[in-house]
Parts: structure tokens; C-alpha cells; sequence
């Protein structure tokens, strides 16, 4: 059995979306962007917030496609833990920087088009709350590539069908 095919259509565009998102995450983080490229990573997670919350709606109405093989319990707990994990973080990364850009001076458009409500500039604020951004950046990073570990382990070392559920 698989996931429908809108949800795994939307995994496969999340995992592309998280790994450009960090990529310009972390060049944001420790290089000098153009401005530009930085709006596109802003206007990028309001994205990536859309795709997690459709997956975990559709995760939590849809039924739950079983593993085949069945999972070892610790198997099992470890991969709730973190696809838990991997929702909480890019939840998280999404709306702290959401919400620190609209308290910034930084311009508050999504892709140009899409203006956001004009709040005063509250700088302190934004750093606080960009901290926590950076915090599920790191939890995201740690998240996703325990993730690929998974896939490694059971694509090639175990050679089962575990991952036919997404693919």
C-alpha cells in the first residue's frame, strides 16, 4: 500500500523545498546574500508552511498506510520520534521566521505580491524570536538527516519495502 498520491507528490516537494530552504538558511546565516535571494527564502517558507500543514492534516484524516515488513518496536518509536521531529521543526522554523520577518524592517511582501500587515518595526522582538529560528533550523537539520539515514538503511542495507509507502 502507498499514500495517496497528493501526499506523497507534497513529501517529495517539502524534502526539495528543505533542502533549498537550508541551503539559503545557512548562506543567509553565514554570508552576505543579495536582498533579493533573502525575500525568495522568506517568501519561500510561508511555502513550506502551507505543504507541512496539508501533510499533517492529511497525515492525521487519511488512514495509515502499514509498513511492509512491520517495524522492530524501537524501529517503530524511533521513526514517530522523528517524523514528530521533522513536523515540529519545519512548523516551527516556518512560523518563527515568519513572524520575527513581520516584526523586522525587512520588506513584508510574499514573492512581491502578497503584502503582509504593516506592524511597527519591534527589532528586539525579531531577534529574540529569530533565535528559536535558528534553534529548528538546527533540530530540522538533525531531523532530516536521521530521516535519510532511515532511507539508506532500509533501501540498501535491508532491502525491504518500507520505503514503497512514500515512493
Amino acid at each position: 500500500m502507498k499514500y495517496d498520491f497528493w501526499v506523497r507528490q507534497s513529501h517529495k516537494v517539502l524534502g526539495v523545498f528543505i533542502i533549498i530552504q537550508f541551503s539559503f538558511g545557512m548562506s543567509v546565516y553565514y554570508t552576505s546574500l543579495p536582498a533579493r535571494l533573502v525575500d525568495l527564502h522568506r517568501s519561500f517558507g510561508y511555502v513550506a508552511l502551507v505543504i507541512v500543514i496539508f501533510l499533517i492534516v492529511a497525515r492525521l484524516i487519511k488512514p495509515n498506510v502499514p509498513y511492509n515488513p512491520p517495524l522492530s518496536i524501537s524501529n517503530y518509536i524511533l521513526a514517530k520520534i522523528v517524523h514528530f521531529g521533522l513536523y515540529i521543526s519545519v512548523l516551527g522554523m516556518s512560523l518563527t521566521g515568519i513572524i520575527a520577518s513581520v516584526f523586522s524592517a525587512h520588506e513584508r511582501e510574499i514573492f512581491y505580491l502578497i503584502p503582509l500587515p504593516q506592524i511597527p518595526n519591534h527589532v528586539e522582538l525579531s531577534n529574540y524570536i529569530f533565535s528559536f529560528h535558528s534553534f529548528f533550523a538546527y533540530m530540522l537539520g538533525i531531523c532530516f538527516i536521521l530521516h535519510l539515514f532511515a532511507v539508506i538503511y532500509h533501501k540498501i542495507i535491508l532491502k525491504d519495502h518500507v520505503l514503497a509507502r512514500m515512493w
